[in-house]
């Protein structure tokens, strides 16, 4: 029987998907086994590639890889900066995956939804279990409901899963299907607020002022506007009642934001403030090309001891930032690409769906306050992602992405 490489490609990418929610070591490998597959099938099958233009998501995505590579050439801890270079690889592998692959990319909307929901729904239930037989309480930690990953992280696979489900109500016409969707996204937002994570938080506040605010002026729907509103209420009361990390790590924050007395701010907040003046200092010093691909993590640690912060100058932080980081490995020029990169993004995706845009903004948002790409479990999976909403909307509306 003939192997339909088609079929296998399929199964790659429910693979990694699958392992983005719940089996992180896997991601690199199942990414790996996409791109072969992709490339076994081009060449068998004789597939046509659709070029895109210079403005599309992946040639800029392939340019900012391009600047690590050289970033290589005037930096000291070379073997640092291999290693970065080796973690940015999706950079590359997925711009490739997505040209060469023949399958029906939107196909993968519904399940990221229903792995996050998956996700989410085992994280509530082994803290219920926890709770119920043996006496532990995981909300008193800020790190014990999210067993996958980080919880900023987490907070961002959620989102997107939730973005994802309001993207499915409106191509849903089933009322069956439909119940299950929002008691999916009622599941998703719960365990959001429950990860502590103040960017999930935020950016939950976000969604709900603005999706109210267009129920009503553009509906003029006050009825479903109070219903919403009420939902909102409920369901923050119920998870304050059952635990008050949420509401104060939030009031934490914006007092730390507000504060005069730099003292007087702590924990990861202080730390965000101290990394993003550490990295101003070094842009201002070397804003053209900056300090290369090795040595982001070097410098900040040479301007932390400088000040005194031996803390930050021992657990070797990055930036905190992803738009600071590209600054300060690659100059402006860095930082340029990047900031084209996401606007070739939402160029093309935002006449073409609301929901998949705000997928961008939500990653945006989230890389204010993490070097999101940093990390395996940020740069796999959004990349992932990027290229995913990019296909989808190349593919079904090809004059989006045309300068």
């Amino acid at each position: 029987m003939e192997i339909k490489f088609q079929h296998i490609e399929y199964f790659f990418f429910y693979l990694l998907i699958a392992c983005s929610f719940f089996f992180l070591p896997l991601q690199p490998i199942s990414m790996v086994g996409l791109l072969l597959v992709s490339l076994i099938g081009f060449f068998k099958e004789r597939r046509k590639i659709k070029v895109p233009s210079l403005w599309s998501p992946p040639v800029w995505l392939g340019l900012f890889y391009l600047l690590h590579l050289v970033g290589l050439a005037f930096t000291q801890n070379v073997e640092y900066g291999l290693t970065n270079v080796f973690l940015k690889i999706p950079f590359l592998l997925f711009p490739i995956t997505f040209l060469l692959s023949n399958v029906k990319h939107e196909k993968f909307i519904p399940t990221i939804f229903v792995f996050g929901v998956a996700s989410a729904l085992v994280c509530l239930l082994l803290a219920l279990y926890k709770f119920l037989f043996e006496g532990e309480n995981v909300l008193l930690s800020e790190d014990q409901f999210t067993i996958f990953m980080h919880r900023g992280y987490q907070a961002l696979y959620w989102v997107v899963a939730l973005l994802f489900g309001g993207h499915l109500l409106k191509k849903v016409s089933s009322v069956a299907f439909q119940r299950l969707i929002y008691f999916g996204i009622l599941l998703l937002v719960s365990s959001i607020i429950l990860s502590f994570s103040k960017f999930g938080i935020l950016f939950l506040l976000l969604i709900g002022v603005g999706y109210i605010s267009r129920v009503i002026w553009k509906e003029r729907n006050f009825k479903k506007a109070l219903v919403i509103l009420s939902g909102i209420v409920v369901l923050t009361l119920t998870i304050d009642t059952i635990s008050l990390k949420p509401r104060a790590r939030m009031i934490a924050m914006v007092e730390d934001v507000f504060s005069k007395n730099n003292e007087a701010v702590n924990g990861s907040n202080q730390v965000r403030i101290d990394m993003w003046s550490a990295s101003m200092e070094i842009i201002a010093k070397k804003p053209v090309l900056g300090v290369g691909t090795g040595d982001i993590n070097d410098e900040l640690r040479k301007v932390n001891q400088e000040k005194n912060k031996s803390y930050l100058a021992k657990s070797y932080f990055n930036a905190h930032n992803q738009f600071l980081n590209a600054a300060l490995g690659f100059g402006i020029i860095g930082l340029g690409v990047l900031i084209v990169f996401f606007w070739t993004l939402i160029r093309g995706l935002f006449p073409f769906s609301k929901s998949f845009s705000l997928v961008i903004f939500a990653s945006i948002f989230f890389g204010l306050t993490e070097s999101s790409f940093e990390t395996q479990a940020g740069v796999i999976f959004q990349t992932f992602l990027f290229l995913l909403l990019w296909k989808i909307a190349f593919t079904q509306s090809e004059t989006a992405f045309k300068s």
